[in-house]
């Protein structure tokens, strides 16, 4: 399963706007949260992951302004386990 393909199987909530333009990156906050403890805690908090969501929390929008779009590709890349990301940026 392709969590990174236009249509993937499980939508995306997670939204990551870069550079103040239109260009916005997809993610997945449980495969976000699977590679780091901050994220667990940004996303979920002290709340239990699997609680009911509702539907102001189904989609986050953050906007990244310190890192341009290719750093910020790459890291998503490379955390949905694409390891040649890194290769093909140096």
């Amino acid at each position: 399963m392709d969590l990174l393909s236009p249509k993937p199987h499980v939508p995306p909530d997670f939204v990551i706007k870069v550079d103040e333009t239109d260009i916005v990156i997809y993610a997945h906050k449980f495969v976000l949260a699977r590679v780091s403890s901050v994220f667990v805690k940004e996303f979920y908090g002290s709340v239990h992951p699997l609680r009911e969501r509702t539907e102001e929390d189904s989609v986050e929008v953050i906007d990244e302004k310190c890192y341009s779009f290719d750093a910020s590709n790459v890291f998503i890349r490379f955390v949905y386990g694409d390891q040649n990301c890194v290769e093909t940026c140096v």
